[in-house]
């Protein structure tokens, strides 16, 4: 007698201290007979103890994926990430409040990630993109206390709304050719639209 494995597209576990893997998920999702290739919306929010990811490649067909608040550590991430997960499906990536990541490589590898919101990673230090992650519009940094420096391709175009509000330890002022000022992000992404800086925080609290 088959058994029928159920659809299911959007799945979320938060503030839950049985969650240490990825694995402990799907062992969930398939004890109800649900099949994760099913879904395209996961979010694990503030399971602390969440540091192992490698099961997420059961999870083909994932667009919108959360993990603020994990323990889940950049080189993890990179592992999982570059073998080709997600390449050509994941489009929103949160990592949100994940103090254990410090450095970022893997948003290289996906090819069609939109948005990308790292912030409260207090221990970023630093971020890397290349030219296959050119369909990133929108990039949230605020509160990344650590950040020291962001490595861009020129194909990086598409960004329109970037947020680096409390980044302390980021330069973002630079010379603009003119004799005056610039921000660094300007001159990166030529087609923004959308920029927040901790200066901009600071004048619109004094307006209010």
């Amino acid at each position: 007698m088959a058994i029928a494995v159920l659809p299911l597209q959007s799945v979320t576990y938060k503030d839950s201290e049985a969650i240490e893997s990825v694995e402990d998920v799907l062992y969930n999702l398939k004890s109800k007979k649900y099949n994760p290739s099913s879904i395209l919306k996961l979010s694990i929010l503030n399971c602390k103890k969440l540091q192992i990811i490698v099961s997420i490649i059961e999870f083909s067909n994932l667009k919108k994926l959360d993990l603020s608040g994990s323990n889940i550590s950049g080189k993890r991430l990179n592992a999982v990430v570059n073998k080709g997960w997600a390449k050509k499906t994941l489009t929103h990536l949160t990592l949100r409040g994940c103090h254990q990541i410090k450095k970022i490589h893997f948003v290289c590898a996906l090819e069609k990630l939109r948005k990308l919101n790292l912030s409260h990673c207090s221990k970023l230090e630093e971020i890397h993109f290349s030219r296959s992650c050119n369909s990133l519009q929108v990039l949230l940094l605020d509160h990344c206390n650590a950040l020291k420096g962001i490595w861009v391709h020129p194909t990086l175009k598409r960004l329109i709304s970037l947020s680096a509000i409390n980044c302390k330890q980021l330069e973002d002022k630079y010379p603009n050719g003119k004799g005056g000022m610039c921000s660094i992000f300007t001159l990166l992404f030529p087609n923004l639209k959308s920029y927040k800086n901790i200066e901009e925080e600071k004048e619109d609290w004094v307006k209010v």
